[in-house]
């Protein structure tokens, strides 16, 4: 144990050491708050003249939906917000141009979010929901229809179909508004998040095994009384800690962005104002530790694929590109199948499923022994299995290389 503590701490300081790891990190780190503060920057324009600054325009909605924070998405709120847009003159009932009138900001811009919901719900065009005469067991009878009609669009079978309509009648109606601006920027960044671990590790790891057979420091290596296994778990350890910090520091970057530019409140918004279509009576917040826990997960993976594919190829350059290009694919794919709901769901037993938050939310269910399993439910399991195959997969590759040399 000793020894292997030995070795770990070596091939730790080995690869914190390498300055393009941290170069690309750093690059990673000022993408994710470039990203979550993006939409703030700039001027808002309108009849071609400068409206408000972006930021300005952002604090005025917030105080203007902070007045509706809380409450009961019910009849009372539903006709309030209907009264608020029938005050928008008829002239300029069109999408884009709305939005900079007088009447919009003065009356209807605190339930802006609610609005955009109801439009979702009940499949409204804007004109149509401006005059829609509101009623509280319209909206949730509607709600229900559209999500019994994207189940049959994602051909779900009845069970499938049973399993989703019984966590759709958990979630409460009427629903509440909460303000959720910090935490709808924490669910929408994690793709970005993802890819930028990738890139990190595909960068910074590749030299974990590879290396040693580039300078020919490897025979000398697996001569050693350690070198026969030992070597091969503190090299794994090292490479999957690395990712871990890698992860931690790329998620407390974006929650603190998030917290310091919008405030830390919003973590019990119901999901569906993020995911209208989704049915399960998840907050917010919940909806974040999930997708940063499988986030987590994800970078303990890529750790394994990449010191695996670098003791494969035996080439740090062989790894880098593979490791970049199977990421591209792989995140290609994900979005085509995500998007594509007859495509068959076998894809979310594949490993590069959380590289997108809408295939983790995705409401085919994954199924196990004849039992149904949201995709986030599943998904650690499967990591799991894929972490456990690669890292046999790779000793065995190492094995078989001290025992022939190549």
């Amino acid at each position: 144990m000793n020894s292997l503590r030995t070795l770990y701490g070596y091939e730790m300081k080995k690869l914190l050491g390498r300055r393009s790891l941290w170069i690309v990190m750093g690059i990673c780190l000022l993408s994710l708050v470039f990203s979550m503060v993006t939409g703030l920057m700039g001027n808002y324009y309108g009849g071609g003249n400068t409206l408000k600054e972006c930021y300005e325009l952002f604090l005025a909605e917030r105080r203007a939906r902070d007045t509706v924070s809380g409450r009961d998405m019910d009849q009372a709120l539903l006709e309030e917000m209907s009264a608020a847009y029938r005050k928008i003159p008829p002239g300029q009932l069109s999408e884009g141009n709305y939005e900079k009138t007088e009447e919009y900001l003065t009356y209807a811009m605190p339930y802006c979010q609610v609005f955009e919901l109801v439009r979702t719900w009940t499949g409204m065009d804007f004109r149509s929901a401006v005059y829609w005469e509101p009623s509280q067991q319209g909206l949730y009878e509607a709600r229900r229809a559209m999500m019994e009609r994207y189940c049959r669009v994602l051909g779900l079978s009845e069970k499938q179909k049973a399993f989703w309509m019984e966590k759709e009648s958990r979630i409460p109606a009427p629903m509440k508004y909460v303000c959720n601006d910090a935490y709808y920027m924490m669910i929408a960044i994690c793709p970005m998040m993802v890819i930028c671990l990738m890139l990190v590790t595909a960068v910074g790891m590749p030299g974990m095994f590879a290396e040693e057979r580039v300078l020919g420091t490897d025979q000398m290596i697996l001569a050693c009384p350690r070198g026969r296994g030992s070597l091969y778990w503190a090299k794994l350890l090292a490479g999957l800690s690395a990712a871990a910090l890698c992860a931690f520091l790329m998620a407390a970057v974006a929650l603190g962005s998030a917290f310091w530019v919008y405030g830390t409140g919003g973590s019990e918004a119901p999901l569906q104002f993020f995911f209208p279509y989704y049915a399960c009576p998840l907050t917010m917040g919940q909806a974040c530790l999930i997708l940063y826990g499988i986030f987590f997960l994800t970078a303990l993976l890529d750790g394994v694929f990449v010191m695996v594919l670098s003791e494969l190829t035996g080439s740090p350059r062989a790894t880098m590109v593979l490791a970049v290009g199977i990421l591209a694919i792989g995140d290609f794919l994900t979005i085509v199948v995500w998007k594509n709901p007859q495509m068959p769901s076998l894809w979310h037993y594949a490993p590069m499923a959380s590289l997108w938050h809408e295939a983790i939310f995705d409401m085919r269910p994954i199924m196990l022994f004849g039992r149904c399993f949201t995709v986030w439910q599943g998904m650690p399991a499967v990591q799991l299995f894929y972490g456990v195959l690669m890292a046999l997969a790779g000793r065995a590759a190492y094995v078989r290389h001290q025992v022939r040399g190549a």
